[in-house]
């Protein structure tokens, strides 16, 4: 039911990811070139202009086929700002899109709303009309990422940064990822999988097959945050579904990394690692007690304070937003056990630690897929887990364990660089009793463990031109140190 359609005075139900505007981006692009010539379109006056117009045409097409109602953009010029030009490209400009969403809609292609001016809380949006479905009901495009490496801010908006050396080698290993990803054939044999058009629909999952690229994000304004790889297609897909993926029209095998991140806070924490299943604890262990001790281990160090983590492990209990007495009290005994049973880890609790977990194994995984390349074997990666043809199952787990092992001699570092360009250090984990569990020193610069990066690299930075674009990256290269 839609919410026209709901009483008067009923609450406001939350919308579904079908009735949610979608935002604007640029990231899709044509195989064919020249096949918006059959829309019986007028010449663009400019190039940009042309490109952004095929842009939005193939945004409204992806956005038809996966169900989605209206793609919202901004019609404010302080919108379009060197952050969105650096991810969305130089055609991602007010003049451009506006141009082109008025041409389109007075064409018949669009269905255009545009929001009154100073009217809060409602963006302008589109729609492909039936005219333009009729005529390119499916468009074959290919994912094409402007940027490669992305940085938020703490509340989640893309940012704009410098580019440094580290930038430009994670921009490049990143690159070649994507360059074999492009050559391989990934297919999904799922009973339950249904094609549409451009995309497959499993359980609730929609899903992009001609996505087949990656790229990094990174957050809290900072590279020494976050840092995993996303973009790709498969990662969508349902865990139990996974098995029913193929590459190259083989079966495949997913190895995983068995509590990635509870090990991971032992290593940093200069500690030996636990013997057997870390969340397997004595009283929870049935099935259902580990998943919930694994969850609460991984609220904990999500969470920024003890009571926020109590309460996310409580509405996850109940299932609901509203709690009852007894899921507080099951939640509260779960921490419990966990806090006991990884006590030597406990700084590392409520204490927003996740996003640092995650910089590390980010970098542990492309270290991954990266050694598997060397061999020519192609790895689809998840996060903790990765996706090979089931001959190469014994390279992967090799390949797994002698990225641990770097991991644990410290030989893989991170960057901490702020946005703003004006410090950036390097750290190297270490087993060293001089890092305490209490705040690893990744956090704050001018400690003994940091050496600072060469502030050449920051020199490149003018009054007209405030980041550097991937086209460039080997002029960062010449100026690095």
């Amino acid at each position: 039911m839609s919410a026209s359609e709901r009483r008067p005075g009923a609450i406001p139900l939350l919308p579904t990811k079908q009735d949610r505007d979608r935002p604007l981006t640029f990231r899709w692009a044509a195989r064919d070139r020249d096949w918006s010539d059959a829309l019986g379109l007028p010449a663009a006056r400019r190039r940009n202009l042309a490109a952004a117009r095929s842009a939005v045409l193939l945004s409204a097409i992806k956005a038809a086929a996966a169900g989605a109602k209206y793609i919202s953009y901004s019609r404010n010029h302080n919108f379009y700002d060197d952050a969105h030009r650096r991810y969305q490209g130089p055609t991602f400009t007010h003049a451009n899109i506006t141009g082109a969403v008025d041409q389109l809609a007075g064409a018949g292609l669009l269905e255009s709303q545009v929001s009154k001016r100073g009217e809060l809380g409602r963006q302008s949006r589109f729609r492909a009309t039936a005219k333009l479905i009729d005529i390119a009901p499916d468009v074959p495009a290919v994912c094409m990422p402007h940027e490669l490496i992305r940085l938020k801010d703490t509340s989640g908006r893309l940012i704009d940064y410098l580019d440094t050396e580290e930038t430009c080698r994670m921009r490049r290993e990143i690159a070649a990822i994507n360059e074999a990803l492009a050559d391989i054939t990934v297919e999904l044999l799922h009973g339950g999988a249904v094609r549409q058009g451009p995309v497959i629909r499993l359980e609730d999952a929609i899903l992009y097959p001609e996505m087949m690229s990656l790229w990094r994000v990174f957050g809290r304004g900072t590279f020494a945050r976050h840092g995993r790889m996303y973009g790709g297609w498969w990662q969508n897909v349902p865990k139990d579904a996974r098995q029913s993926l193929r590459i190259e029209g083989e079966a495949v095998s997913e190895p995983d990394y068995r509590a990635h991140h509870c090990r991971i806070c032992y290593v940093l924490a200069g500690l030996p690692e636990p013997n057997g299943d870390p969340h397997l604890i004595s009283g929870w262990d049935t099935p259902a007690g580990r998943e919930l001790c694994k969850s609460a281990f991984n609220i904990l160090i999500n969470a920024v304070t003890p009571q926020k983590a109590l309460a996310a492990l409580a509405k996850k209990i109940e299932g609901c937003k509203y709690v009852r007495a007894a899921s507080r009290e099951m939640a509260t005994a779960a921490i419990d056990a966990v806090r006991q049973r990884h006590e030597p880890i406990a700084s590392f609790f409520a204490n927003d630690s996740a996003m640092t977990l995650m910089r590390f194994d980010s970098e542990i995984a492309v270290q991954v897929v990266r050694k598997l390349l060397r061999r020519g074997i192609v790895a689809l990666p998840i996060h903790d887990s990765f996706i090979v043809q089931q001959r190469h199952g014994g390279e992967l787990r090799a390949a797994m364990d002698d990225a641990w092992a770097t991991f644990r001699s410290g030989q893989i570092a991170t960057a901490h660089q702020g946005y703003n360009g004006k410090a950036s250090y390097r750290w190297v984990p270490s087993l060293a009793p001089t890092c305490p569990p209490g705040r690893p020193p990744y956090t704050v610069p001018g400690r003994a463990a940091w050496r600072p990066v060469s502030a050449s690299i920051f020199q490149r930075r003018s009054s007209r031109k405030k980041f550097v674009t991937p086209a460039s990256a080997a002029a960062c290269r010449r100026d690095a140190p």
